[in-house]
């Protein structure tokens, strides 16, 4: 064998070592990965395929056999009234909450952000709502609201305004806001931290050199901090929708959705169709429907939001 064919052999044989490496670097890659993936097929993709293949069918959750039917469920949609009132107080939570958290978050982290004593304190007093569970506000606010002897109440007769008491979560217009605003108050806190948090990552030199050029305290908000904070909004906002859509114990606890389905919201009503009325098919139609409209206000927003920020 010649010099040559051995130079020749040496180098088809680190080709091959050097292929095996990047193959057995791919193998134990997937390895890492197989357990979360094979979770999240679990949990996550397998009950969105089996959800959607039973919206096409009529079942009650007993029978042996899904009985086909089509597009009825879908169709039938249009046609409850209920699912029209689901759907309207779905918008409604979600967008009160997409818009009036965030700028009530931002606020807050602004006056933290000033502090320069007990900023930890009130982070965290601020943030303790966040971290309780949803079972436990419900049951607060529900005290909270009880017409006869609830906080609310006994404050109105406090001060003199016996007239301004209601049956706040029995009123069919009042309900709806009642519920807005217990969800506004646990989520504020997660909010303000985040916004916190991209407010401290913002370069001090570029409001100084603002306050040079002769910005007002406004100023330095309006034309720098808000710009900068684009991206930490779009994930507020974003994550703020998704769980605004999944909002299910608050009016389970509360209202079960009365009074006459005047709070129903889509997750309740997914719950009420699927373990009450037994209707699997018509339960599975309106998820899908819900993680469709979910996926595209998400997109939305991504895109409205979408800016690349460099400091």
């Amino acid at each position: 064998m010649t010099p040559s064919d051995t130079t020749l052999t040496q180098r088809q044989e680190a080709v091959v070592a050097r292929r095996a490496r990047g193959w057995l670097r791919g193998k134990a890659g997937l390895l890492f990965v197989l357990p979360a993936l094979t979770v999240y097929s679990l949990f996550v993709v397998y009950p969105v395929l089996y959800s959607t293949a039973l919206s096409f069918y009529e079942w009650n959750g007993f029978q042996p056999t899904w009985t086909p039917a089509g597009l009825a469920n879908y169709q039938r949609m249009l046609e409850d009234p209920v699912f029209g009132i689901a759907f309207k107080n779905t918008l409604m939570y979600a967008a009160s909450l997409a818009i009036f958290q965030p700028l009530l978050a931002l606020g807050l982290a602004l006056v933290l952000d000033s502090l320069r004593r007990a900023r930890i304190f009130f982070r965290t007093l601020l943030f303790i709502p966040y971290i309780l569970s949803h079972v436990m506000v419900s049951l607060l606010f529900n005290q909270i609201y009880e017409p006869n002897f609830g906080l609310l109440n006994e404050f109105l007769r406090g001060i003199g305004r016996p007239e301004w008491t209601q049956i706040w979560l029995g009123n069919a217009t009042l309900a709806v806001p009642a519920i807005i605003l217990v969800g506004l108050w646990q989520g504020l806190g997660f909010g303000m931290v985040v916004y916190l948090a991209g407010l401290q990552n913002i370069p001090q030199e570029l409001k100084e050199a603002a306050q040079i050029d002769g910005a007002t305290a406004w100023g330095v908000i309006r034309h720098v901090t808000i710009p900068l904070l684009r991206p930490v909004t779009l994930v507020v906002v974003v994550l703020v929708m998704i769980g605004s859509f999944k909002m299910f114990d608050y009016v389970f606890l509360m209202t079960q959705g009365g009074p006459a389905h005047s709070t129903q919201v889509l997750a309740s009503y997914v719950f009420h169709n699927a373990f009450v009325r037994n209707y699997m098919g018509y339960a599975s139609a309106i998820a899908l429907v819900m993680m469709a409209l979910t996926l595209s206000l998400s997109f939305v927003q991504s895109r409205l939001f979408r800016s690349d920020v460099e400091y």
